[in-house]
C-alpha cells in the first residue's frame, strides 16, 4: 500500500514539473472550455483571462454604470416635451432646416418670436410635428433651461406649445402703444427736423389704431 501511494505521488509530482517547465510556475487549466477558466488558476499565475469571481465582478459593475448613465440622461429626457406621435414622425426625404431662423433668449417678446419663426418657414410647408422639433432648436439660454424642466409628453401640438410659451415668458410681452403715446413724442433738442419725423412716424406703427 504505501509502495503504491509513493508510486502516485511521484507520477504526480513528475507531471507536474512537466507542467513547471512548459508554461511556468502553473500550467495551463485544461478544465476550461472558452474564455472564462472555473478552476479559478489562471487568473492568480498571471494569466490574462478572468476568473469566475473576477467576471462577475466586472458584469456587475458594467450594470452599475449602465444605471448611473441612465439617472444621468433622464432629467434631459424629461425636459423634451414631445409626446410619443410627433417623435414617432419620421423627417421627409427632401427635409431641410432654414439656414437663418431666429434665437429666442427670453427677453424679447415672445409672441414677436414666433411670428418671426413661422415667417421664415413659410415655405418649407412643415407639418405641425416637425414645426415644432424646428422651433425648439431656436431656444437658448433660460428658455432652454425652463425646456429641460418640462415633462416628456407634456405637449401634443405646436399649437399647444405656443400657448405654452407665450405664457411662460409673458413678461417679456411688448405692449401695444395707445394714440396718448404719441402726444409725448417730443423734439430734442438737438434733434433735427427730419430725424423727429422719422422717430415719430415709427411710434405711428406701433399704436394699431392710428394707422
Amino acid at each position: 500500500m504505501s509502495n503504491q501511494l509513493s508510486r502516485t505521488l511521484l507520477s504526480a509530482g513528475e507531471r507536474r514539473n512537466t507542467s513547471k517547465s512548459r508554461y511556468g510556475r502553473a500550467g495551463p487549466c485544461r478544465a476550461s472550455v472558452g474564455p472564462i477558466h472555473p478552476c479559478g488558476l489562471c487568473m492568480q499565475r498571471g494569466s490574462r483571462t478572468p476568473t469566475p469571481d473576477i467576471w462577475q465582478s466586472l458584469k456587475k459593475k458594467m450594470v452599475e454604470l449602465r444605471q448611473q448613465v441612465a439617472k444621468e440622461t433622464l432629467p434631459t429626457e424629461r425636459g423634451i416635451p414631445l409626446s410619443k406621435h410627433i417623435m414617432m414622425e419620421e423627417l421627409p426625404a427632401h427635409f431641410r432646416a432654414p439656414s437663418h431662423l431666429p434665437a429666442y433668449d427670453g427677453t424679447t417678446d415672445p409672441a414677436e418670436h414666433i411670428r418671426k419663426f413661422e415667417n421664415a418657414i413659410l415655405l418649407h410647408r412643415y407639418t405641425d410635428s416637425i414645426k415644432y422639433r424646428v422651433f425648439l432648436t431656436t431656444l437658448t439660454n433660460s428658455t432652454q433651461q425652463w425646456l429641460d424642466q418640462l415633462p416628456a409628453g407634456l405637449v401634443r401640438s405646436f399649437t399647444e406649445f405656443r400657448s405654452l410659451f407665450q405664457h411662460q415668458f409673458a413678461s417679456s410681452k411688448k405692449y401695444q402703444k395707445s394714440v396718448i403715446s404719441l402726444f409725448g413724442v417730443k423734439q430734442e433738442d438737438n434733434e433735427t427736423l427730419k430725424a423727429y419725423v422719422q422717430r415719430f412716424n415709427t411710434t405711428i406703427l406701433e399704436v394699431p389704431t392710428a394707422h
